[in-house]
């Protein structure tokens, strides 16, 4: 008896982990970013100066923009591995 293994929605997949990456990306980001600040003496914006996920939505889409344009120019310029090139960021 065979059991048969669902087929994985790919593009869907890809969307999925593209968002994953984009998130993983600006949490990474903000959170150096923060501690960047701190080793040069200097404050952040009061309201984003917190975990990035109490961060102010505006703040994140802001970062998901940035974060999203490093990826596109990796990609551009095939630094990204075939997995994260296919990944939808959207």
């Amino acid at each position: 008896m065979t059991t048969e293994q669902p087929t994985p929605d790919l593009p869907a997949d890809l969307v999925a982990l593209g968002k994953f990456m984009v998130e993983s990306a600006c949490r990474v980001m903000h959170d150096a970013y923060e501690r960047a600040a701190v080793g040069a003496g200097w404050e952040t914006n009061p309201a984003s100066r917190k975990p990035w996920a109490d961060v102010p939505e505006a703040n994140k889409a802001s970062m998901r923009a940035a974060i999203t344009a490093l990826l596109d120019w990796l990609d551009a310029n095939e630094m990204l591995s075939p997995v994260a090139r296919g990944a939808g960021r959207g």
